[in-house]
């Protein structure tokens, strides 16, 4: 097999974007791409992967650590990835993409266990055109938590298909949730610190990404343990180390 189409990624990345997006996937459908994980992986080390049914879409951009020679882009139908032997040092997957199959290598203290997904045939949608390019001035932060209990709380026993209301009064005031029922609940706004007042460029990377043309990118900041780039305040929302107490560089890989 070419060394043009393999890549590598942290173990931990790779069970986390699993566990992340299999909920986001079709179970069934009549588009057989909507049961699967997109994943594009650029030459310049980004590794976007994206899951979508029709009806919600979710992302996961992080960094390889070693980078494929070419664009690589497939889909395929998410699987429970081996446990990960107890190790302090990150462990790798070797990633091998073929015509029609995508082979998993997990190695770990001399042993490799295997996984081989088949490529699911078609277009997947485009994201670029799905995510909005409208600028937005008016957002909150509120905790992830409380948003899911205040859901929860209007909710009940009651379908979760039933539709919700949202009402926004402003960036300081709290987050109003309706029911059809007639069930209220209010979640606070949340203070954050400054740098990460602005996640613009999360959204700017992530359409960056998903363009099937590379492009160079000014990289942000990334978790010297797993990769992510999804850091937060100097701590890595993904493995939860502290990023400020690390010195990574690339060439020490």
């Amino acid at each position: 097999m070419s060394v043009e189409n393999t890549f590598t990624l942290d173990w931990d990345l790779l069970a986390d974007t699993m566990k992340r997006l299999k909920p986001i996937t079709s179970v069934r459908g009549s588009v057989p791409l909507f049961q699967g994980i997109r994943f594009q992986a650029h030459t310049d080390g980004r590794i976007l992967a994206t899951a979508l049914d029709g009806y919600q879409q979710a992302s996961v951009l992080a960094k390889c650590f070693e980078a494929p020679q070419q664009y690589l882009d497939f889909t395929i139908l998410p699987f429970d990835v081996p446990k990960k032997p107890k190790c302090r040092t990150p462990l790798l997957v070797n990633i091998t993409v073929s015509a029609k199959k995508v082979l998993f290598q997990f190695t770990a203290f001399g042993t490799t266990e295997t996984r081989e997904s088949k490529k699911l045939d078609g277009e997947f949608p485009d994201l670029t055109r799905i995510l909005p390019n409208d600028e937005t001035e008016k957002y909150l932060f509120v905790n992830p938590r409380r948003l899911i209990d205040g859901i929860k709380a209007i909710m009940g026993q009651r379908s979760s298909h039933e539709p919700i209301k949202l009402q926004y009064y402003g960036p300081y005031q709290p987050l109003i949730l309706l029911s059809a029922h007639g069930q209220e609940s209010m979640v606070l706004p949340m203070r954050v610190a400054k740098d990460a007042d602005d996640l613009t460029p999360v959204l700017d990377n992530v359409r960056s990404a998903a363009k099937k043309d590379v492009m160079h990118i000014e990289w942000p900041d990334r978790c010297p343990v797993c990769g992510s780039i999804d850091i937060v305040a100097g701590h890595c929302q993904h493995c939860g180390s502290d990023t400020n107490i690390h010195n990574y560089n690339q060439e020490d890989k």
